[in-house]
């Protein structure tokens, strides 16, 4: 079985774009409807801590935890679903224990 090659965290995009332009509407783009395997999930984390915006990685941690339920998560972590948004938002500062379950 041949090697998979390493997934590009913003081939999605490019591609959506693209042939966004070429049907010359645009629709509303949501990346967690294309996160559907941890290695996908892992390559779009990965883009996002190498981002030099603080708020990236937030976006997408809560981009990912959308994905796999914001119900869920928070009952997984103890926390209220309001609290895990508002700890997910960008420009929030949540500390390392409001994660780790």
């Amino acid at each position: 079985m041949p090697e998979r090659e390493k997934a590009d965290p913003f081939l999605m995009l490019k591609v959506y774009v693209f042939h966004s332009m070429r049907r010359n509407s645009l629709s509303p783009f949501d990346v967690a409807d294309y996160l559907d395997n941890e290695e996908t999930i892992a390559a779009y984390l990965t883009g996002a801590l190498e981002d030099s915006d603080p708020n990236a990685f937030l976006v997408a941690v809560k981009t990912v935890a959308r994905t796999r339920g914001m119900t869920q998560l928070a009952k997984d972590s103890g926390l209220g679903r309001t609290s895990l948004y508002k700890a997910l938002s960008p420009g929030s500062k949540p500390r390392y224990h409001t994660f780790i379950f």
